[in-house]
């Protein structure tokens, strides 16, 4: 791929800005403030689009970050470019009112889609991620109190990015890793709800029990009560006729023998007749208690048979709830599911290791070929190659010795860092050569270093935009005969 063209309408500081690029070694210069981050900041924009971050991180992304100066209606640019022999025009507006992106093949008319991922099989199928950590290296990439090796462990955690699907493996255990964290919580969550469930249908369940052997208890109860301790009519009615017999035989017999037994067969007839005065109020007293038992018995009744619907109804409810019980316990064994889904995580987190790692050892190899060729010519052949252990520790060969990275000058481990990089370029970018975009990387170097790397760029086959504050790039590549294509950005002060 070469950049042909760039036209920046409004970006950050720059506004109307156009620029034209070659083959080669491209130098932009221009002194601090003068737009060379921004500009850089406009090609990845152009690239891979500006997305806007959400809640307080919004206030620190790219995309605040470069918001126009002036003129905010429009916040975009324009870039031509030749891929595969064809010129292309893309077209991008990052404004938040209308937002899009025109992708346009000039050569033959062609209207293509970024977001079909045309421009992305135009840039050779290479994610985000592997651009910016090979040909796109942005000012400071590597501070002062990062080490060698904690910059190759970042980058070899994105090394597993596919070079097919640009698939960031870590991007994706990362994914996966908050899929089983949501996961768990879900799971937690309904277990937690199953079982409060569970214990409010069985404290019901209890509840009823109880109020079931409570009816069973009072018909027992009831099934006592009757009618015992009535006073007998007929009997009282017996021992009435026994004394008015009594009464008549004195008198008869008193009749037959001319004995005057009339008074105590009187006393007896009255004894009788006062005894029957007082049976009949008696039987009176009788009937009425009689009949308020009859009335209690049928409101026992009556009552006995409201508690028994009401049993029934009980025990239907504890049917159901019993049901219920069950159902929610099956419920609670088909949740399985979820763990089924928290294993199958697993096993993709476990399987997307061991194939990341099998393609860093696939890869390895030959990234420590090229990084080792790439190291021999950028530090003048005083560094034949580089070892990267299983646990990510550095050794470096030197003509005489195999020494660790923290023997070595900070200007060496930059250089250590940069052929990395390219070298990793090299394999995941195989598909579409890419510009390298080169911002104000060498600043550790010394004319010695910075002259090999400059001899090293001038003849890798990429077009590449070196963007500098300094004049001695310039300097030492004409000292190497290098030609180049200088643009200053002092030319329009932003």
């Amino acid at each position: 791929m070469i950049i042909r063209e760039l036209y920046v309408k409004n970006f950050g500081k720059m506004n109307e800005r156009s620029l034209s690029l070659k083959d080669g070694v491209n130098l932009i210069t221009g002194g601090n403030e003068s737009g060379k981050t921004t500009l850089h900041a406009f090609l990845h924009a152009m690239f891979y689009g500006l997305r806007r971050q959400r809640g307080r991180a919004a206030a620190r992304d790219r995309y605040s970050r470069y918001l126009p100066w002036r003129n905010g209606g429009y916040y975009g640019g324009r870039m031509l470019f030749e891929s595969g022999g064809k010129i292309f025009r893309l077209d991008r507006d990052f404004s938040r009112e209308h937002p899009g992106a025109e992708l346009v093949c000039v050569t033959d008319g062609e209207r293509l889609s970024v977001e079909q991922g045309d421009l992305q099989m135009l840039l050779g199928n290479v994610g985000e991620a592997v651009f910016e950590n090979t040909v796109s290296i942005g000012q400071l990439k590597t501070g002062p109190k990062e080490s060698l090796l904690s910059a190759l462990r970042s980058y070899m955690a994105s090394y597993g990015e596919s070079q097919a699907a640009g698939v960031d493996a870590q991007d994706a255990l990362g994914r996966l890793s908050s899929l089983k964290k949501d996961l768990e919580k879900q799971s937690r969550k309904e277990q937690k709800e199953t079982q409060a469930r569970a214990e409010k249908l069985e404290d019901r369940c209890e509840y009823i029990r109880r109020e079931m052997l409570r009816l069973q208890g009072e018909d027992l109860e009831d099934g006592k009560d009757g009618l015992g301790g009535l006073p007998s009519g007929k009997k009282r009615w017996k021992i009435l006729l026994a004394l008015l017999a009594a009464a008549m035989a004195l008198a008869l017999a008193g009749a037959g023998t001319g004995k005057l037994l009339w008074p105590a067969a009187a006393g007896i007839l009255l004894i009788g007749l006062l005894a029957a005065g007082g049976l009949l109020q008696r039987l009176r007293r009788a009937k009425k208690e009689l009949n308020r038992l009859h009335r209690q018995q049928q409101k026992q009744r009556w009552e006995k048979e409201r508690r028994r619907q009401i049993l029934e109804e009980k025990e239907r409810e504890l049917k159901n709830l019993q049901d219920e019980l069950e159902e929610l316990q099956a419920a609670a064994d088909g949740r399985n599911s979820l763990k089924m889904e928290i294993q199958a995580v697993d096993l993709a987190v476990r399987t997307i290791s061991e194939l990341t790692w099998k393609k860093h050892s696939f890869l390895g190899a030959d990234l420590k070929r090229k990084m080792s060729v790439i190291l021999q010519q950028i530090t003048g052949g005083k560094y034949t190659g580089i070892h990267i252990g299983e646990n990510f520790q550095i050794g470096i060969d030197a003509l005489d010795a195999y020494v660790e990275p923290e023997q070595l000058s900070r200007g060496t481990v930059e250089q250590i860092y940069f052929a990395f990089r390219m070298a990793a370029g090299e394999i995941l970018c195989q598909e579409e050569p890419l510009p390298f975009l080169l911002d104000d990387v060498f600043v550790m170097y010394d004319d010695r270093r910075l002259k090999q790397t400059l001899a090293w760029l001038a003849n890798c086959g990429h077009q590449i935009l070196l963007f500098t504050c300094h004049t001695r790039e310039e300097r030492l590549l004409k000292e190497l005969g290098v030609s180049y294509h200088k643009i200053s950005l002092e030319e329009e002060t932003c």
